[in-house]
């Protein structure tokens, strides 16, 4: 068993897991022809440059990129620090001279020498950019090729202004210093996307080399352009210790598809559905608006209503305070008119009191109550007789 038979393939399944796109590495099924023409590229230029040879691709992330190379190259190796990203590029692509390793692009846990290093859109990513590049001299062959892209931070800073997974970006001089600290010869590659169109030998007898012709959009018009007007937006360094061949040139990369104008038709479609979705939302934000106002007017003539009716009923009992005052006056009065009398009373009682009293007291009282007891012994109360005493009484007053 060699060193890179330790991907622990899993061969009870086979099936593809998708990555979730999370903006830190691309994915090949993602919806974005331009981030998918620039990392292609890369690999599809380079993998023309390692017929059997031994490649390490650091930074290998979802792996198609690895996979790209290993069609041509006698052995690629893919290194990436995430561990379900591994999984997955060990499932996704195998083949005899195809491996995928867990491991950090600043410490390789790896021994042996490789003929390429590949380091596509990683340098950025790390801050110890010194580290890498030790870590690279050491795993490469004597004579060997680094090739390694990285943003062009002017430009870059004017499409994307802030990327949270990059954190150390390089403008050109930066690059070529940090490479040329490290490498004896150099080579320089610009890599853009731009729209054109291709012209080419119909009858395959002629050249195959294309001249550029760039054109200019002015505030009114496409003209032709007279001078080389293109800004990389990344470069690609070509570094080693050996003379580099003249190779390593220019190249063209075209999309037989022609996603990125059938996105822009896709986008422009979202667009105009979206728009039209909003239309119609604000549309219907309208009618809700209008029904609201005449809720508010219905509302606000209810009040109004309601403020007569309070206002009424103020006054209703404004009235009826009024009328309670008058009652309650003409009761206290009554009552203490009332009151005089009972008081009245109260001394007319006494006066009697005082004259029963008094006439209890005489000796005439006494004597008739003496002739009461005789008479009720004599003539008891209900009896015949008292009947008849009293019928005679009454013949004796009348």
């Amino acid at each position: 068993m060699t060193e890179f038979d330790l991907r622990e393939r899993d061969e009870e399944s086979r099936e593809h897991e998708s990555l979730k796109p999370t903006g830190e590495r691309y994915l090949p099924w993602a919806h974005d022809p331009v981030m998918a023409y620039e990392h292609l590229h890369r690999y599809a230029y380079l993998a023309r440059h390692v017929q059997g040879k031994s490649v390490l691709d650091l930074g290998s992330g979802e792996g198609y990129g690895t996979a790209l190379l290993a069609r041509t190259a006698a052995r690629a190796v893919g290194i990436e620090i995430d561990p379900q990203t591994v999984h997955h590029a060990r499932l996704r692509y195998q083949g005899d001279h195809l491996y995928y390793l867990l491991g950090s692009v600043a410490e390789i846990p790896l021994k042996c020498r490789f003929d390429v290093v590949v380091c596509f859109e990683v340098i950025e990513h790390i801050r110890d950019h010194e580290k890498l590049l030790r870590e690279v001299k050491r795993i490469l062959a004597p004579g060997g090729l680094f090739v390694v892209s990285t943003p062009n931070r002017p430009e870059y800073r004017i499409l994307e202004p802030s990327n949270p997974f990059h954190v150390k970006e390089l403008d050109f001089e930066e690059f070529r210093g940090l490479l040329a600290s490290h490498f004896a010869e150099l080579q320089f590659l610009g890599q853009r996307v731009y729209c054109g169109s291709s012209l080419w030998p119909a009858n395959r007898h002629g050249s195959e080399a294309v001249s550029p012709l760039f054109i200019d959009r002015t505030a009114e018009e496409f003209v032709i352009s007279e001078s080389e007007q293109r800004n990389p937006l990344y470069f690609i360094g070509l570094a080693s210790d050996s003379a580099l061949g003249p190779e390593f040139t220019g190249e063209v990369f075209l999309d037989s598809s022609n996603s990125l104008l059938k996105e822009k038709e896709r986008v422009q479609r979202e667009q105009e559905g979206t728009i039209r979705s909003q239309k119609e939302a604000l549309a219907w934000r309208q009618e809700q608006v209008n029904q609201s106002r005449a809720t508010i007017d219905s509302q606000e003539k209810a009040l109004e209503w309601r403020a007569t009716q309070i206002s009424d009923l103020h006054n209703h009992i404004e009235e009826l305070n009024a009328a309670h005052q008058s009652v309650q006056t003409s009761l206290e009065a009554r009552i203490h008119s009332l009151e005089s009398h009972i008081q009245t009373l109260d001394s007319d009682i006494q006066i009697l009191k005082s004259q029963i009293r008094s006439m209890e007291s005489s000796r005439s009282w006494q004597l008739t109550q003496g002739f009461v007891r005789v008479r009720d012994r004599v003539f008891p109360p209900l009896s015949r007789r008292r009947k008849v005493y009293d019928s005679v009484i009454r013949r004796i007053w009348l």
